[in-house]
């Protein structure tokens, strides 16, 4: 697991489950703010983006430099699952340009690109960020190319790298034998796939 508290942890993976499991309100939002694991920090809502809430955060680069981010409720959600699972989030560059990035297992990992999976996009699929800013990982932001090249979708491969380390998760985090939290994780996962997917649907009717 990552390099925080037990404790910590229980809090951020209370808190997704409620968010996860009941209807979205102020109240279940707040409780996706309450642990800073997984090197994010400073957490607030700030505002509101194609109709949604906009979640704003610090991680860190590998320079030690605090970078603000922001995401929708479902994309954070989806963030904070994959720490409690046992996978890293860090902040990458590549081409020079600054990214969000997931299931790095070295320091320099390439990983990858959170926003893709916010998008759900395809594999070798083009999208972009309507402001520029590749930090900004709200749906509204995330904007697909005109002339993408569709094929075998690889979104559910990659999606499925997050449970990868549940396993070794402390029983007090997902309690049984690997195969119980192995389902336990995979249940989280789906609903917060659902969530991304109402997160999408809701920038489309905004």
């Amino acid at each position: 697991m990552n390099s925080h508290s037990t404790d910590q942890l229980a809090v951020a993976l209370a808190g997704l489950r409620q968010f996860l499991t009941q209807p979205c309100s102020a109240q279940t939002l707040r409780l996706l703010l309450l642990a800073e694991v997984g090197g994010i920090t400073r957490i607030a809502v700030e505002g509101e983006a194609g109709g949604l809430p906009v979640i704003e955060f610090n991680l860190e680069d590998k320079d030690g430099k605090a970078l603000r981010c922001r995401c929708n409720p479902g994309a954070y959600a989806m963030l904070l699952l994959i720490v409690v699972c046992g996978q890293s989030v860090f902040v990458d560059a590549t081409n020079g340009r600054r990214y969000v990035k997931v299931f790095g297992r070295k320091a320099r990992s390439a990983g990858t690109v959170f926003s893709r999976l916010i998008a759900g996009a395809e594999s070798e699929e083009d999208f972009g960020y309507a402001d520029g800013d590749t930090l900004n990982l709200t749906c509204a932001n995330i904007v697909f190319s005109r002339n993408n090249r569709r094929t075998a979708n690889d979104t559910v491969d990659n999606y499925g790298e997050i449970i990868i380390s549940v396993v070794d998760a402390p029983d007090a985090l997902f309690p049984g034998t690997p195969g119980d939290k192995t389902e336990a994780a995979k249940q989280l996962l789906r609903m917060a796939m659902d969530g991304l997917e109402e997160d999408r649907q809701a920038v489309v009717r905004a």
